[in-house]
């Protein structure tokens, strides 16, 4: 019997929180079991060299949205496979329409639609456990939404016995039935709910406040203006800023943690600053495409929500991630079976896109143009949203006993992105045509190779369930 199943040689190893080295990796049941300058490889069944590149951890994307345009196992197939191809090992996915997860794998959704805010988590959750086995290239966390107090009721039974770790709400979207926007009353009695429990879950917050947003795009709208500074004039930076600062106050009061999801606003920045120096525990998020793209973009392909912001949202984005205010980084991830992002009009286009294949070599490029190192990439998209989400050990860095969950990269790799290569069910994109360095040769789950330059292995991806002492 081999010493080793897998062997990465001669690599330059990003252990997030300590070092860049140059080390030999020895891997054994799905472990990493050996971090070596120089391993014997003559005992083992496969040696993968890697001189010249960087192998990072497996990326963890905290913000993914599976099975929202699409029926969901449909869906996990395709995109599972795009996260692969972008060096993402694992996922945390939001659940939404109830119909695509009882249809799971039919072309067409059921007519007659119902949603997962009408639903009791308790009786779906294993459910889509049980069938989701064969479809996921990478590892996967799943997210409920809250949308009533049922929910709520719901959270700790969910989270001690079905291992879910995090919960989203939204403050806007009050008009939709499948993301219902919650209201402050609702919001407190969750906080409080959550900071009764030991160790708490993470609640997470999508902060938009609806009500001014109604105002503000009625008025965007009259005022004649189009693409995509229309857009962000629509759901200016004050939407944000506000909601943020309600409900930190309201988790300080709870004692309640708070999980900000894509923050987008230099405003954002400074709320959430000012808040963890008061002590309350809020965690920020923000996703690659606010640290990459402005509203300066022409045309519609770059519609998202929050929306894109000016350049000087963007240097406090990067600012927040140097200073340790934002800790984690993902992508919002969104696919419909489209080729381009509808229409020509702000108004009626779509809004999302695919964006897990990006995520490495985006974060490498931009972080190049302001010298940061190649160790907060491996932080804020690996080990803190790992620690975060009750993933770490297991996930989120280079260590003896961790999933040897990796992806090797080479960071003179140059290409321009060309959506139509995309391995997502999605061809479109902002970033078209933009030239990124650092793309994904190679990712390894859990010791096993799922992708090697354009080729996927048999889907071997799996629900991870996170307790409150941990994964289970």
């Amino acid at each position: 019997m081999s010493k080793y199943d897998l062997i990465v040689v001669k690599g330059r190893l990003v252990i997030p929180g300590q070092t860049i080295i140059r080390a030999d990796l020895g891997i054994k049941g799905g472990k990493i079991v050996c971090i070596s300058e120089r391993l014997a490889q003559g005992d083992t069944e496969r040696i993968i060299e890697a001189e010249g590149k960087y192998v990072f951890p497996g990326l963890i994307d905290p913000h993914v949205h599976i099975g929202l345009h699409l029926p969901f196992l449909q869906d996990l197939r395709t995109e599972s496979k795009a996260a692969a191809a972008g060096g993402v090992t694992t996922m945390l996915t939001t659940l939404a329409s109830l119909d695509k997860l009882i249809d799971f794998y039919s072309p067409k959704p059921p007519i007659k639609t119902e949603t997962v805010i009408a639903c009791k988590y308790s009786e779906l959750l294993p459910r889509v456990e049980k069938q989701t086995k064969g479809f996921s290239t990478v590892d996967f966390c799943l997210r409920p939404i809250i949308g009533n107090k049922n929910h709520v009721d719901e959270i700790e039974t969910c989270y001690r016995q079905f291992g879910v770790k995090s919960y989203k709400f939204f403050t806007a979207y009050k008009d939709r039935a499948d993301i219902t926007g919650i209201d402050d009353g609702l919001i407190y009695y969750l906080l409080k709910t959550i900071g009764e429990i030991e160790p708490p879950p993470i609640p997470q917050v999508h902060c938009e406040n609806h009500e001014i947003i109604e105002f503000t795009t009625e008025e965007a709208k009259n005022s004649g203006m189009g693409g995509l500074s229309a857009w962000n004039a629509a759901r200016p930076n004050v939407t944000e800023e506000e909601v943020i600062a309600k409900v930190c106050l309201l988790a300080r009061h709870t004692g309640s943690p708070i999980y900000i999801v894509h923050v987008s606003t230099s405003e954002g920045v400074n709320v959430i600053k000012e808040e963890q120096q008061k002590g309350t525990h809020v965690i920020a998020e923000t996703c690659v495409h606010y640290l990459c793209l402005t509203e300066e973009r022409e045309g519609v392909c770059g519609k998202i929500v929050p929306p894109l912001r000016k350049r000087k949202d963007v240097e406090a984005l990067w600012e927040g991630i140097r200073s340790g205010v934002i800790t984690c980084v993902g992508t919002d991830h969104v696919s419909r079976d489209k080729t381009e992002q509808n229409g020509g009009d702000i108004w009626t286009a779509f809004a999302a896109w695919p964006s897990m294949e990006i995520l490495l070599p985006a974060m490498v490029t931009e972080s190049r143009k302001r010298e940061t190192s190649l160790l907060s990439i491996a932080e804020v998209c690996s080990l803190n949203v790992a620690k975060t989400f009750g993933l770490f050990p297991k996930k989120g860095s280079i260590a003896v006993g961790s999933d040897a969950d990796l992806v090797i990269v080479d960071l003179e790799n140059e290409r321009k992105v060309d959506a139509k290569r995309f391995h997502s069910i999605g061809k479109y994109c902002p970033y078209d045509g933009m030239t990124f360095f650092g793309w994904p040769e190679l990712t390894i789950l859990r010791g096993k190779v799922v992708f090697d330059k354009g080729e996927f292995s048999e889907p071997i991806g799996k629900h991870i369930r996170v307790g409150p002492g941990g994964i289970f």
